[in-house]
């Protein structure tokens, strides 16, 4: 194993004087990947390295473990063999054409057996570099310095341990930094627009090509449908704006900025340190999330995997029919929470999955109650007009308004089936060659609106009773809808409503809602407030007209409205002198709740009531029928009686 910190540390030489690329150097090396991400983890954090190890001057403590040897024009960095694939070096004598081994100091050979063999005097690294990936094995790696342990290097650097390790936590607090992970160089180093390369390799997605000299694009799509990834779950196919709210709530991402804000502890101690990352931890563990209404489940799946199997997160969902195709999905993604998988391939564990279903009503939910303590997150994804979505078959009907793409397939039963259009309901564009009359025209567009207007009411009802939850810190509301009633008015609505005045909610910023998406809210369907409007973003059906030119396609998909309220800090539930107005509030909006449901109570009765009057009314009819069968029947047997019968 001595032998892997030597190559890499050569290896790390011809990077540093620029003979090679990081891939090439790690490339003849028979256990390559494992070279690689060494020399990147290294090159990462070389410069607080680099710090420590002169602070603490091991190399010259340690004199006889690290001789003194640097990169000179006379001494260039060491030409690596390529060693076999069972990981021996060339023989003795081979390498680079010479007869002998050169002689190797303690820093460049084994000290005993069992380390492998030694490798050829062309692979001795300078100090520099041999120092520099001891040190991070030693202060980054889980398992420390793989290597004998009476390699002369290791024992070496290893009695400098708490020393080294207390110069890097004087590092990370001059720095600034709450975590010694935030010193690597692409956390550190900012690119252009200000943000760090780590940020900018996160956001960078793994393109895939249609190779159109093998397959077509429709043909792939089939075949993507029919694989084993899809079947299996491990691919999604989801609609870019279906994805926004979950990426626009991320809890991991707003638990990290929570923890930025808190002091590390005094200055030369790690102590502070240590109870952050506890408290970090335990706050992970307790983190409560909710989806008011989740099925069928992809942005309820979207945001477990973004939570990385930390907290739970809960699945509401009232329709049994819906309920059930939900838990198939989130089954099949991996989603529900469950004993770890193991990666079939890899045998690594792969993230748990942490949503538990509930096959209920949201509004019936007590935000007072204890199971709901721990909730800072939620998604509201309510039932809406479905407007913005033009990729289904709905559209063959006439109809303008398209079922939500999330309720398609639910039973139309219950008190808000209201929430999806009918047949016959909300036409569209008016068709030439129709016979309908102005008053028809105008009776289908009040109907449209009145339908508008019902679904606003229960978004906004959705949204206050959200507002109530006592610990709650980020909530989302999305629509598939185009229409303003359903969208920007909700959300002036809500920002004027008991519970967001009582309660501390306003609008998250701009800079939290997707900052780069271009298309904002209207300004003047927020009241001509131009902060309300750049706050939340739209999509337009089918993208932008501008979005065919530099960047075709890029903004393209279904049309969706997303809005993030943050609750104001310093500002909740808990106030002492809005005690009594919460109290009217929640009372009020107890009622709101009570009246929902009596009114889906007395929609339900009436559907049942109609039911039975019209199977009354089939089983009369069946029996007039049957009558008037019964009599035809009398009157043919007469008629045939009287022919019979002699003259």
């Amino acid at each position: 194993m001595a032998d892997f910190y030597l190559r890499t540390a050569a290896s790390l030489d011809k990077i540093l004087a620029n003979t090679q690329s990081v891939k090439a150097a790690a490339a003849p090396h028979h256990d390559s990947k494992r070279v690689l991400a060494l020399l990147v983890n290294t090159l990462a954090y070389r410069h607080p390295l680099t710090q420590v190890l002169e602070h603490v001057n091991v190399a010259k403590l340690e004199r006889r473990s690290f001789p003194d040897r640097s990169l000179t024009p006379s001494n260039p960095p060491a030409a690596i063999a390529p060693t076999s694939k069972r990981g021996k070096p060339p023989l003795r004598g081979q390498a680079n054409g010479t007869q002998k081994p050169h002689k190797t100091s303690s820093a460049s050979a084994p000290a005993s057996k069992g380390n492998g063999s030694a490798p050829s005097s062309a692979s001795t690294p300078t100090t520099t570099s041999l120092l520099l990936v001891l040190a991070h094995d030693l202060l980054f790696s889980n398992r420390g310095i793989q290597a004998a342990k009476a390699w002369p290097p290791k024992l070496a650097i290893e009695r400098h341990r708490a020393r080294l390790h207390s110069e890097l936590v004087k590092l990370q607090l001059r720095a600034g930094k709450s975590r010694i992970q935030d010193l690597r160089a692409g956390a550190i180093a900012g690119a252009q627009d200000g943000r760090s390369f780590d940020d900018i390799v996160r956001t960078i997605p793994r393109w895939a090509r249609v190779n159109e000299l093998k397959t077509t694009v429709q043909h792939s799509t089939s075949t993507i449908l029919a694989s084993e990834l899809y079947r299996d779950g491990l691919l999604v196919l989801q609609d870019l704006a279906s994805c926004m709210p979950a990426q626009i709530l991320d809890p991991l991402q707003w638990e990290r900025e929570v923890a930025l804000t808190t002091a590390p502890g005094s200055e030369g101690s790690d102590v502070g340190l240590s109870h952050n990352g506890q408290r970090k931890r335990k706050r992970q563990a307790e983190l409560g999330a909710i989806d008011a209404t989740s099925a069928p489940g992809n942005k309820t799946s979207h945001l477990s995997a973004l939570m990385r199997g930390h907290g739970h997160l809960t699945a509401f969902e009232r329709s049994a029919p819906r309920y059930k195709t939900l838990t198939k999905l989130l089954g099949r993604s991996g989603a529900l929470a469950s004993p770890p998988a193991r990666d079939k391939g890899k045998g690594k564990e792969l993230a748990l999955g942490n949503v538990t279903t509930i096959n209920q009503d949201f509004l019936q939910t007590d935000p007072e109650h204890e199971s709901w303590r721990s909730v800072r997150y939620m998604l509201v994804d309510p039932s809406c007009s479905g407007s913005g979505i033009v990729n289904r078959l709905d559209h063959l009907k006439g109809d303008e308004e398209a079922a939500d793409a999330e309720e398609a397939d639910e039973v139309a039963e219950g008190p808000d089936a209201p929430a999806r259009p009918h047949a016959g309901e909300d036409k569209g564009v008016e068709d030439v060659s129709s016979a309908d009359s102005p008053d028809e025209t105008q009776e289908r567009k009040t109907k449209k609106q009145q339908r508008l207007e019902k679904l606003a009411e229960f978004q906004l009802l959705m949204i206050r009773h959200a507002m109530r939850f006592p610990n709650l810190q980020r909530l989302v509301y999305s629509t598939c809808s185009i229409h303003a009633e359903e969208n920007e008015h909700v959300v002036v609505r809500a920002l004027q409503c008991a519970e967001a005045s009582s309660h501390g909610w306003t609008l998250a910023p701009r800079a939290q809602v997707l900052p780069s998406w271009p298309v904002r809210g209207k300004v003047d369907e927020c009241q001509g407030d131009e902060r309300i409007a750049d706050s939340v973003i739209r999509c337009i059906p089918g993208g932008t007209p501008f979005s065919e030119g530099q960047y075709p396609n890029t903004e393209s998909c279904n049309g969706f409205f997303v809005a993030c309220f943050i609750r104001r800090e310093g500002q909740g539930v808990a106030e002492a002198e809005g005690a009594d107005q919460e109290a009217h509030d929640g009372s009020q909006a107890n009622e709101d709740v009570e009246v929902v449901r009596k009114r889906r109570k007395t929609e339900l009765n009436r559907k049942k009531a109609e039911q039975k009057k019209r199977k009354e009314r089939e089983k009369k009819l069946q029996q007039q029928q049957q009558q008037q069968q019964q009599q035809q029947q009398q009157q043919q047997q007469q008629q045939l009686a009287a022919e019979d019968q002699p003259i």
